[in-house]
């Protein structure tokens, strides 16, 4: 088509769609998008008004590719499919996954279930923290019987997670220490201690000992005073 010809059917085409509101489009038709791949157009209209400028969603045959507008200030739905698999050689652009740089906390908590965004160093490096995020304050209980309760139960469905524990004899004898889930749960750990002084320190790891739910924390002591300290834990389900 000679070069004047294709200009007049543009401007008409455009003084047209000036003078229309919407313009209804039949599902399905193709669409050439930007990376040559055929659309399928899923909407059925396309509103110039200004209660609502645009309404369409296109998606590619590929199904990687959706887009979806739906408001007056341009927001809705963009997602997008990485350029490669997992495990596959990186090509093109892919996409990245940013995190908020900051020398302290991010701030203030967000509550359950909500979005977070990922904190780093102002090197771009992840942070980390080992352990639960919201730990327990320190207990301590000493006594000369069984069944000492160490830590009530923590409530239906919740369980006890205990991290690190010290143990010091304080008697002038020898004492056979034991914790145990319960008063008369299973004994998890059992330590001969020395007498005035003998102790120790117990770490059950990053993730800690996950006691039954709703279940109290019990040792079992000999025949002097004892004191067990619970220096870490956490109660979640």
């Amino acid at each position: 088509m000679p070069t004047e010809q294709f200009d007049r059917v543009i401007a008409r085409l455009t003084s047209v769609v000036d003078g229309l509101d919407s313009i209804d489009i039949t599902a399905g038709s193709g669409v050439a998008i930007q990376d040559g791949v055929t659309s399928t157009i899923e909407a059925t209209v396309l509103d110039f008004t200004n209660s609502n400028p645009l309404a369409v969603r296109l998606t590619d045959t590929n199904g990687d590719y959706v887009a979806t507008v739906t408001s007056n200030a341009g927001t809705g739905t963009f997602t997008s499919g990485g350029v490669a698999a997992h495990d596959a050689a990186v090509s093109g652009n892919p996409v990245l996954i940013a995190a908020r740089a900051n020398l302290d906390e991010p701030g203030t908590a967000v509550a359950d279930g909500d979005v977070t965004t990922l904190w780093a160093d102002r090197l771009g490096r992840l942070v980390v923290l080992l352990g639960h995020s919201d730990p327990e304050p320190p207990v301590t209980a000493n006594g000369s019987a069984a069944g000492l309760s160490v830590i009530a139960t923590p409530g239906a469905s919740l369980s006890l997670y205990i991290k690190r524990v010290v143990i010091f004899n304080r008697a002038a004898a020898e004492n056979v220490v034991s914790l145990r889930e319960g008063a008369a749960g299973t004994i998890r750990f059992t330590g001969n201690f020395a007498a005035d002084g003998g102790g120790a320190v117990l770490d059950f790891g990053t993730r800690g000992w996950q006691l039954p739910a709703n279940t109290a924390l019990v040792a079992d002591i000999g025949s002097a005073s004892v004191d067990v300290n619970v220096i870490e834990y956490y109660i979640a389900t």
